[in-house]
């Protein structure tokens, strides 16, 4: 779909492209005919403002110049225009 050369299982661009956590979420969600057999493993994402772990394929967030933020935050800066 994006053009890449292969199979999207061993596309380094494909691999490269998003984050480890999304990366496995895509490969083996029930959308897909085909999953990663072998995902590899991931850290939790965290939240930069206070620490709580983010569900990047699940949870809201937001990634900016504060960094990752959980909807809770990402909603705290909005509201104080910071």
């Amino acid at each position: 779909m994006e053009g890449h050369e292969g199979h999207w299982k061993t596309c380094s661009e494909c691999r490269e492209g998003v984050r480890t956590e999304m990366y496995v979420y895509y490969g083996t969600n029930s959308y897909n005919f085909e999953k990663l057999e072998n995902p590899p493993a991931f850290e939790p994402t965290h939240c930069d403002g206070c620490g709580a772990v983010i569900r990047l394929a699940e949870d809201g967030y937001s990634e900016g110049p504060s960094g990752t933020l959980c909807q809770t935050c990402s909603s705290k800066k909005l509201r104080l225009g910071r």
